[in-house]
């Protein structure tokens, strides 16, 4: 009778250190997923540390400007490879450009775009919102992780304005940069978010997007010491402007 207790005691105490190593196991596996995902985007002002992607949208007809915005000369350079270098000297490794209706001048003018990450979207009258589509689809064939979208026309910000966004990507689908109340880019998109946008129509809005995300907490607005972050350089009026500050 003693061995017959003595049995099921052992076997309920060995079932009971299985159930609870399992679901350990589980949360571990669980709990690290989440985090991975936080910290494989995070960044530090260590430049050695990984950053995501950027996508530059340059695929507009800039009307108002009267010619394409990344072909503008700014510092004796094309603003397009003034944008590109400054992500580069950040430390940014991955950069995709979605180009347009204007792909040829560009590659004509800038031969050494040919060495970048090119994307062609041949349906620009479908909007901003497939330029990003198409971006993202370019790097979801290398990454999948969660990625920047800056648009052409506005200028670089500094690296403090990434880092400090980067260090607000945990628990949100997107992170938003604010200068004196005033909301800006580069967004950050979380991989969630992406895998969403990729599965939308391309009559949606990224604003709209983000809206319905801030209802759900889902949007983090940091503010930053940056004015770039609030600039749109839609017209040559406002272009000839910022050229002067500098």
């Amino acid at each position: 009778m003693c061995k017959l207790l003595l049995f099921h005691f052992c076997y309920f105490l060995t079932s009971s250190v299985i159930f609870s190593f399992h679901n350990l196991f589980i949360f571990l596996i669980i709990t690290t997923k989440k985090r991975l995902e936080s910290v494989r985007l995070s960044v530090r002002k260590n430049s050695d540390y990984f950053l995501p992607s950027v996508v530059i949208l340059a695929a507009g007809e800039s009307k108002r400007m009267g010619k394409p915005k990344g072909l503008l000369v700014y510092k004796g350079t094309f603003f397009i490879q003034h944008q590109i270098k400054s992500l580069k000297e950040i430390g940014f490794e991955n950069i995709v450009v979605v180009l347009g209706k204007d792909y040829s001048r560009y590659v004509e003018l800038v031969p050494k775009l040919k060495n970048e990450i090119i994307v062609r979207n041949l349906q620009t009258e479908k909007g901003q919102f497939f330029s990003i589509q198409c971006g993202l689809k370019k790097v979801r064939e290398f990454s999948d992780d969660g990625v920047f979208i800056l648009p052409i026309d506005v200028s670089c910000p500094n690296k403090e304005t990434w880092n400090k966004i980067l260090e607000n990507v945990d628990g949100v689908s997107a992170v938003i940069p604010s200068y004196k109340g005033r909301r800006g880019h580069p967004v950050f998109l979380s991989p969630k978010l992406i895998e969403h946008i990729l599965s939308c129509t391309s009559e949606h809005r990224l604003d709209y997007e983000l809206k319905k995300l801030e209802k759900r907490n889902k949007v983090r607005i940091i503010d930053v010491n940056d004015r770039k972050v609030t600039l749109n350089l839609n017209t040559l009026e406002e272009w000839k402007k910022y050229v002067n500050e500098q």
